[in-house]
């Protein structure tokens, strides 16, 4: 499950603006937390936050 997560967040990240050099770092984070936050990404959002925090709290083993 977490190599698919991984895959889908990097596919993401290579379609933001400025992945290729094109625009400055802050632009680039801006735009991502832009896009993390809209709408329609929150429910991924919200999935990868709460697999941080079990991480965190030791509560994720690699499932």
């Amino acid at each position: 499950m977490l190599a698919r997560l991984d895959e889908r967040q990097r596919a993401w990240l290579r379609a933001m603006p400025g992945w290729d050099g094109e625009r400055g770092m802050g632009d680039i984070v801006r735009a991502t937390w832009e896009a993390q936050l809209a709408e329609e990404n929150l429910p991924f959002t919200r999935l990868v936050h709460e697999i941080e925090g079990l991480a965190a709290g030791g509560g994720w083993r690699g499932r």
